[in-house]
């Protein structure tokens, strides 16, 4: 069906005329000045939504700094435990203790076997091997050795962090 322009203009205006401009019905509401939000109102709630994101960023800025400092300090604690662990055993394996120096332990084992644990720069080393992760530095390694045991004293540091942790533990020799 083929409808000129002319009357396709006049049935619009005949809609508009007969239309109620107060319904949604109608074909076109006519323009209300009073519809919409004013500046200040969008500004405020600009405002509004800007200091929101704000706070919103800032928070969980600081969460994941946590996060990431419990972190640290969990590697720093799963570290000194296998540290720990690693010198009880070789020091209950042992049949006689020496300390050279401070920070040297020398162990006899039962079959006259000799290991020896020391601070080579910031790691401890068991017969020349690291035995500590790459993400730690030892300080302060101190063995004292007393009738039937060793006194092990030291210090790890995160790299590139501020957490430490000082570790101190007597570990005595088994009974033959």
């Amino acid at each position: 069906m083929y409808i000129s322009l002319f009357k396709f203009k006049q049935f619009i205006k005949d809609g508009i005329k007969s239309s109620d401009v107060g319904s949604s019905a109608g074909l076109v509401q006519p323009f209300d000045k009073r519809a919409g939000f004013s500046m200040i109102e969008l500004l405020v709630a600009l405002s509004f939504s800007v200091f929101t994101a704000t706070g919103l960023t800032l928070i969980m800025t600081k969460g994941v700094k946590d996060i990431r400092a419990i972190q640290r300090a969990n590697r720093l604690n799963a570290n000194a435990e296998f540290i720990a662990s690693t010198l009880t055993y070789w020091v209950k394996q042992s049949a006689q203790i020496s300390s050279p120096a401070a920070s040297t332990l020398d162990l006899t084992l039962g079959d006259f076997s000799y290991k020896t644990i020391a601070l080579t720069g910031t790691n401890i080393t068991l017969d020349g091997s690291a035995i500590t992760g790459n993400d730690i530095e030892i300080n302060n390694l101190a063995f004292t050795a007393l009738k039937k045991s060793v006194r092990i004293s030291y210090t790890l540091k995160a790299k590139n962090a501020k957490e430490t942790l000082s570790v101190t533990t007597t570990v005595a020799q088994r009974s033959p």
